[in-house]
């Protein structure tokens, strides 16, 4: 009995330790209120200079073509695993702006991923239509530009405020001497196959911290 207690003590402190150990580190503190009114600010940016990602049995380029702020509330996170895709871009982040950044109304609406999609439901008892919810929200492939931003990304809280900044992002490159390629969308109002934001991250603003 002690040695299956020890276990248990032992499997919990290592969780606790892991939680603690690697919290990320915050540049420095920032209390203004996000501005979950404003809608995302994307500026296009043609001839920027292509980053190289190296990851297993392959190397990326990704290729900025707009810079990008989106400042709302986390509707929904999701990790993923061991495609090229995750390893690359480990978190999904759906993000909601103007009304879908209030509580009292994304309590009614029911957020998932799946497949590196974003999906919602709802009872009809909301003062919009659907089409409002598709041009105020995105699910955004989120490409961390460090390993610091990579471990905040783990402590992030659905239903929290959060804003970022960074690059909507193309990636091309080879992996297992496979052509691969990944197109983010430039476009808030779109749905379906193509129509999520891949985002290279190099800040985040996150419970009045600033994270670089």
């Amino acid at each position: 009995m002690w040695y299956v207690l020890l276990i248990i003590i032992f499997i919990f402190g290592g969780m606790i330790g892991y939680r603690y150990y690697d919290k990320p580190d915050p540049a420095y503190e920032n209390f203004m209120p996000i501005a979950v009114e404003l809608d995302p600010n994307q500026q296009e940016q043609p001839g920027l200079s292509k980053i190289t990602q190296d990851i297993s049995r392959g190397n990326l380029y990704i290729q900025p073509v707009a810079e990008y702020k989106i400042s709302g509330r986390i509707l929904a996170k999701k990790k993923y695993g061991s495609t090229w895709t995750a390893k690359l871009a480990p978190y999904d982040l759906a993000i909601g702006w103007g009304k879908l950044a209030e509580l009292e109304i994304i309590e009614k609406i029911k957020f998932s991923q799946w497949g590196r999609f974003y999906f919602f439901k709802h009872n009809y008892g909301l003062p919009f239509k659907d089409d409002y919810i598709i041009e105020h929200s995105s699910n955004n492939h989120i490409i961390p530009a460090n390993e610091n931003l990579k471990k905040l990304l783990f402590h992030l809280k659905e239903n929290e405020l959060i804003e970022m900044e960074g690059y909507l992002v193309n990636i091309s490159g080879r992996i297992k001497n496979d052509s691969v390629s990944w197109r983010t969308s430039l476009k808030r109002d779109d749905t379906g196959n193509g129509s999520c934001e891949i985002f290279y991250v190099q800040k985040i603003k996150y419970d009045n911290k600033v994270y670089e």
